[in-house]
């Protein structure tokens, strides 16, 4: 299938201004203006007066549902294919959570091998909140070296159902990852949930002491739960340009909403190339009273990444380039998937298309029209003369 999409105004994410963009198959080949092209069966999009921006990128969604600590009213769903098209994402990295009793490894890569064939480009990480790591095979670095939809493991440092490990144990895990991944030449990442240990950042930066390259493999998340966790996130991440923190869009914050996270960790002196957002979708958020006591609990939310962006431009009067590297090229380079997140020739054709007050419009997933309004059109071979 070969789609043109003519006259957007192009955020790649950086600006390009008015241009086309031609996918053929699964990739982009080519991006300019005026492009000439004659294929058999072209789709061609006039897009004029609208937005094309990548395809957005979540690092972290429980594609199989969170929760469950509580028992299984405290579940959450899992998530459909449309759900997360309808967001604007195309590139998804699945998680377990606390719950690793009723939902396991081999269930969470069914579900990831499900989206891909549904026409989305979904990965997983191993393990869940456990230390030592549940695993697919005999080990994460089987996980890693094996399985090619697993990108490293997952660690949770605190909270419930997580772990507590020393510096040794984590310095252990990371070694493991980036041995294996050297053999198949994926990046490696070792994803750590940030729960309640008094700082985490201690323990990164005594690894990073013995030489070992943090910054390329280690990918901590949920930095702003507490004004001392972001600030200790914002530290770290000063100290090398390969140092990223994730910034949850549907999760607790200190400061009440994720963008104004995003603008503290900036003014802190935090390169934005460094920050990326994920949902935490389909995890379980929990509501309080007054008192700090859980009185329920709702679902995490995969639209609340494309809202945030929004957020910072509306309100935070960040560049639209900017707020959508967060959600795009930031997340795709801090998972080592070079060809996600961005619109430039040779990169896998997923884009969004926006109207002039950033909302949602269509979505192409792997050179497929998967959205168009509000109606789902995964995998139907009209797709593109809808538009």
């Amino acid at each position: 299938m070969a789609i043109l999409i003519r006259n957007a105004y192009v955020f790649a994410p950086k600006e390009l201004g008015a241009t086309d963009v031609l996918m053929v198959g699964e990739k982009i080949l080519a991006v300019g203006p005026n492009l000439s092209v004659s294929l058999p069966g072209l789709s061609v999009i006039d897009a004029s007066g609208f937005l094309l921006v990548p395809g957005f990128v979540d690092p972290h969604v429980h594609v199989l549902g969170g929760g469950g600590v509580g028992g299984p009213i405290t579940r959450a769903p899992a998530i459909t294919a449309g759900e997360l098209i309808r967001a604007g994402i195309t590139t998804v990295v699945g998680v377990l959570g606390a719950d690793v009793m009723t939902r396991k490894l081999p269930d969470l890569l069914a579900k990831v091998r499900e989206l891909n064939a549904l026409g989305l480009s979904a990965w997983m990480y191993t393990s869940s909140f456990r230390y030592p790591p549940v695993t697919l095979s005999q080990s994460v670095a089987d996980d890693v070296a094996l399985v090619s939809e697993v990108l490293g493991a997952k660690l949770a440092m605190g909270d419930a159902n997580g772990s507590f490990p020393s510096t040794e144990a984590v310095l252990g895990l990371l070694s493991q990852i980036r041995q294996a991944a050297v053999t198949v030449k994926k990046q490696g990442l070792l994803h750590v949930h940030l729960g309640a240990i008094p700082n985490p950042f201690d323990i990164f930066e005594e690894i990073a002491a013995t030489g070992f390259p943090i910054g390329r493999h280690l990918r901590p998340t949920h930095c702003a739960r507490t004004e001392f966790l972001l600030k200790s996130a914002c530290a770290y991440a000063m100290q090398e340009s390969d140092r990223y923190i994730d910034i949850t869009t549907d999760g607790p914050c200190y400061l009440g909403h994720p963008a104004a996270a995003v603008s503290a960790a900036v003014s802190c002196g935090v390169p934005v190339e460094q920050i990326t957002l994920s949902s935490d979708g389909h995890g379980v958020v929990p509501r309080f009273d007054a008192d700090g006591n859980i009185v329920g609990q709702a679902v995490g939310e995969v639209a609340r990444n494309h809202a945030t962006m929004v957020e910072l431009v509306r309100d935070y009067n960040f560049p639209l380039s900017a707020a959508l590297s967060l959600i795009t090229s930031n997340a795709a380079d801090s998972l080592g998937l070079s060809d996600q997140g961005r619109l430039e020739i040779g990169a896998c054709a997923n884009a969004v298309l926006l109207n002039q007050n950033l909302q949602i419009v269509a979505v192409v997933s792997r050179g497929q029209v998967a959205m168009h309004g509000d109606t789902c059109l995964l995998y139907t071979s009209d797709a593109a003369d809808e538009l």
